[in-house]
């Protein structure tokens, strides 16, 4: 209750309000992990529609039957990173081609640029080249920005909507300067389009402005869809021109799931909801819808522009065109300032952002207000009104009421801030009508707003008009919020069941208490953490008690070192970014190269290692597995260490059989082998799934911060943290082994903010959920789910070995889970079991084992708190049953569905399934839906 109201919180782009509907949508899908694209088929269609929907907004060239390239994201932070990550990628690769120096690129952009561009530089080793702001300017010039590009520069950003004062910069501009330039030069320096804010505004208020994909240098885009595109935060889409513009070395394939899924994200694991409540908006709203909404934000900008002019006491910094916020600045601030009045608003509620601008500009200073689609007419006049009233008090007050604020307590003994809060007692009584005129308006929207109700300015009435949609293209007008519902509802059953997906380690049920929680955070924005402390505060407490659960050497009133982030890719990746940054500046400082780091880990290891080496450029060095032995041995791991070895990574659980590395090994063998050498290699402890598993059923297994050596773990809260999916979290052994210049420090949400991530934007309800979970069930509570998965493992390993079909090749101490393999599978194999037992509404991956070991093929079957040793035990029954029909079968059922058509013109797949059509004549329909889902270029 302690944090501020997201409605009312005006330092935010991001959405704060959705139609019932979708939050129903939401929540139904809360519990599903998008990363199971084989086992969600139709949440992976809607997010493909997305793409296409927002490619064709942005006017891609693409072909009647192409389809767009893209990718959702968390936000537009990783969204920038990905295509940083593809052009610094593309030059590099043609540079090489030339035989020419690959070091030092660079990208050009303003020195307005999101703090996400710094980050991307700083973290991936470019180089930003900012041409500077100046007073009355406050976006980058275009002929400044050409002239600074040279042989080594990537791109060129520019940005559709300022962050500082939403105007959008000259993007045509720009691209007809570049065009001249790369002819004169030989050069082919294209330009990436920041639209965070601007994608979903431009094509609908000024739909003949060339920014996007009309021009040609333009080779990618990147929007959110959680500002404009009116979704809760968490979600942000990366389009690229063309296939070319995305380097296919980029794309991971990974197949342990169940399917080949082709990946190109900094994440892993995360939510759908985000994904399915942007489709929702996009076929709800359609064309018209959208429009509607941007002219309602701009007529509300205007008002309370026009209202802020009236006072004479503002100048206004923000333009007409661009995003609908209005950036403004005292014309006189020599008595009183913009920090003042942004301190006093938030006794009426508001929160407004007071911030300088950048170099050379950052005598400046502005307030600004975002105009949101919650944000009416009432509510802007409301806010002129109070701020006249700040004006007035701080009138009446001596010069630089802050610095009066904290001096001394006086002779009452009373602060003087509350003695000076108290003075104007009569003036803050009035400002409860704002919560009447909140609940008005959550009166009306219940009540569906009629006519009358334009004339009151109301937000949410004009949009409701009924239509058909195409399916990748926005369509002109809206639909009812019911039939939007309807259809997205319908589609969906059609996705597999959470409960039933026995690949993966997400948590898929928690309870309604917690539910409620993560609904009634949904729309707050976890970075404004000045504007939410509480949840900040929520977030702190998580990391401390993660990091004594941990063992880490904290002193009785030290904090811990360490943060929430989107999932254990994220917190792996800033692991493993502080890894890199610590051993390069240790051996600059020796003067040695800082060329080849190099992370010693083994074949068994998450793809998000081979990520963060690919993308990161640092090189993999992997210990291969052979049969009967899937995990890294820590001998081999230390022969292969050397000067350039950042770190060796062991994991407390792998994803392939659970297991846990032998950690305490590894770190006595690193540390004789550091006395030899006079190195220092670190370990990293992966224990995304392990983590929340070892200190509850194994107390004594030295494997964390007990260890001299291990100076960062990582652990999944949506694995067995058992939060939905989308939070992850990484602990650093103390302050010395996170880099200072990793972190960022931003100002321009309204406070000082400290941040080491690689998302930005992102929502609060998984950090509550974790917090819940963590006093709900204490230590105690813990230990009794992991005891309860471990004692259901047990039943499922025991009816499975009953069976003595099969070979176990999971371990009983580890995560809980149960991998296991044909004895013999030279008739039939673990495909096949994987593919009939869909058959009974199951999900069991089937996958080959990495170097040495792929000749073997393993069925995983993941015990979560959800799954009852009744499920287990039925389980048992239905492989029993599959196992008899495949006795029945000729050999290799799945090499005769694959052969050719024959002479009777059906396809073989046909002919197998019709000759034990008494068998399988049930399980026609679902065998249907799942190839045609699934199927290459099946379209639905």
């Amino acid at each position: 209750m302690l944090d501020g109201n997201p409605r009312l919180n005006l330092a935010s782009f991001v959405t704060t309000w959705m139609e019932p509907e979708c939050d129903k949508l939401m929540m139904a899908s809360i519990n599903k992990n998008y990363v199971d694209m084989d086992e969600y088929p139709v949440t992976t269609e809607l997010q493909n529609r997305c793409v296409n929907i927002i490619a064709h907004l942005f006017n891609a060239p693409l072909e009647d039957s192409e389809s767009a390239v893209g990718v959702g994201t968390v936000g537009s932070s990783e969204a920038i990173m990905l295509a940083g990550l593809a052009f610094k990628r593309k030059w590099q690769n043609k540079r090489r081609a030339e035989g020419k120096p690959i070091d030092n690129p660079n990208i050009v952009t303003g020195a307005n640029v999101q703090v996400c561009w710094e980050k991307f530089a700083r973290y991936f080793e470019v180089e930003l080249k900012e041409v500077k702001l100046r007073e009355g300017y406050y976006v980058m010039d275009p002929e400044k920005a050409v002239e600074m590009v040279d042989e080594n520069t990537i791109c060129v950003a520019a940005i559709l909507g300022s962050t500082l004062n939403g105007e959008f910069e000259d993007v045509k501009r720009l691209n007809d300067l570049l065009v001249e330039k790369n002819k004169e030069t030989g050069w082919d320096t294209p330009i990436h389009v920041d639209a965070a804010s601007g994608g979903f505004i431009a094509p609908f208020l000024y739909p003949e402005l060339e920014w996007d994909f009309r021009l040609p240098l333009v080779k990618s885009i990147n929007v959110s869809g959680h500002k404009y595109g009116l979704v809760y935060a968490g979600i942000g889409w990366v389009i690229w021109r063309n296939k070319e513009d995305l380097p296919e070395e980029l794309i991971f394939h990974i197949n342990y799931l169940g399917a080949d899924q082709p990946t190109f994200t900094l994440n892993f694991s995360k939510g759908s909801s985000q994904v399915i409540a942007q489709y929702y908006q996009l076929i709800r709203l359609g064309f018209e819808g959208y429009r509607n909404v941007m002219e309602n934000c701009r007529e509300n900008m205007i008002v309370l522009k026009e209202g802020l002019e009236k006072t004479k006491r503002f100048n206004i910094v923000s333009k007409d065109e661009g995003v609908p916020l209005v950036a403004f600045s005292l014309r006189d601030n020599h008595r009183h300032d913009e920090f003042e009045i942004s301190d006093l608003l938030r006794r009426f509620g508001w929160i407004v952002p007071a911030y300088t601008m950048p170099p050379d500009a950052q005598h400046v200073t502005v307030l600004r207000v975002v105009i949101r689609e919650d944000f009416s007419r009432t509510l802007a006049e409301r806010l002129v009104n109070d701020i006249q009233k700040v004006l007035h008090e701080l009138d009446t007050l001596p010069s630089k009421l802050s610095s009066n604020v904290k001096a001394a307590d006086g002779e009452d003994g009373k602060p003087a801030e509350t003695r000076a809060l108290e003075s104007k007692k009569s003036d803050l009584e009035k400002t409860r009508e704002i919560t009447t005129i909140w609940r008005k308006f959550v009166t009306a929207r219940k009540q569906k707003m009629n006519v009358s109700d334009v004339f009151v300015h109301s937000t949410f009435a004009s949009r409701y008009v009924r239509t058909s949609f195409p399916r990748f293209k926005m369509a002109e007008n809206s639909i009812p919020k019911e039939a939007a519902y309807q259809i997205i509802n319908d589609e969906l059953m059609l996705d597999g069941n959470p409960r039933l997906n026995l690949a993966s380690f997400v948590t898929t049920w928690m309870e309604p208490e917690c539910d409620k929680l993560m609904m009634a955070s949904i729309n707050k924005n976890y970075v404004d953490m000045d504007e939410y402390p509480v949840t900040t505060e929520l977030q702190n407490r998580c990391v401390n008690i993660i990091a004594h659960l941990f063992n880490a050497p904290l002193g009785e009133s030290e904090s811990a070192v360490g943060v929430g982030t989107l999932g254990s890719s994220e917190a792996i990746m800033l692991a493993g970014l502080a890894f890199k940054r610590k051993w390069q500046n240790k051996r600059r400082a020796e003067g040695k190269p800082i060329d080849n780091p190099n992370i010693v880990t083994g074949a068994n290891v998450q793809v998000c290692w081979e990520k963060f080496a690919r993308y990161f450029e640092v090189e993999l060095k992997e210990v291969k597995l052979r049969e009967g032995y899937y995990v890294m041995d820590p001998e081999k791991a230390v022969e292969m260490v050397d000067e350039n070895t950042i770190c060796v990574a062991a994991i407390l659980g792998s994803t392939l059989n659970g297991e846990f590395e032998d950690v305490k090994r590894l770190n006595d063998l690193l540390v004789e082998k550091n006395k030899e050498t006079g190195w220092d290699t670190p370990i990293h402890v992966d224990a995304a799934s392990g983590g929340f598993i070892a200190p509850f059923l194994y107390p004594e297994l030295e494997w964390d911060f007990r260890l001299p050596l291990v100076k960062s773990i990582n652990v999944s809260g949506h694995k067995y943290g058992l939060v939905y999916a989308g939070i992850g979290w990484v602990i650093w052994r103390n302050k010395e082994d996170l880099p200072e210049e990793l972190i960022f420090h931003i100002n321009y949400l309204g406070a000082d903010q400290p941040t080491f991530t690689l998302n930005f934007s992102k929502g609060s309800s998984q950090v509550i959920a974790q917090y819940y979970q963590l006093i709900r069930l204490g230590f105690e509570g813990y230990r009794n789910v992991m005891e309860n998965c471990r004692e259901n493992m047990i039943v499922l390993k025991e009816g499975l070995e009953k069976t003595e079909r099969f070979n176990i090749v999971s371990k009983d101490e580890g995560v809980p889970l149960v991998a296991f393999s044909l004895r013999d599978n030279h008739r039939h194999d673990e495909f096949e079991i994987s593919d009939l037992l869909r058959r009974f509404g199951w999900i069991v991956p089937a996958y080959t084992m990495p170097p040495d070991a792929q000749h073997v093929t393993v069925l995983r079957v993941v015990i979560r708190e959800d799954f009852s040793r009744t499920l287990a035990e039925r389980l048992v029954n239905d492989i029993q049953k599959v196992l008899h029909e495949l006795d029945t079968l000729p050999s290799k059922l799945s090499s005769n569905v694959k052969a050719a058509d024959g002479e009777d013109g059906k396809p073989a797949e046909t002919r197998a399934l019709e000759s034990k059509k008494s068998d399988l004549e049930k399980t026609r329909e679902i065998t249907t839906i799942w190839g045609s889902l699934l199927r290459p270029g099946s379209r639905r």
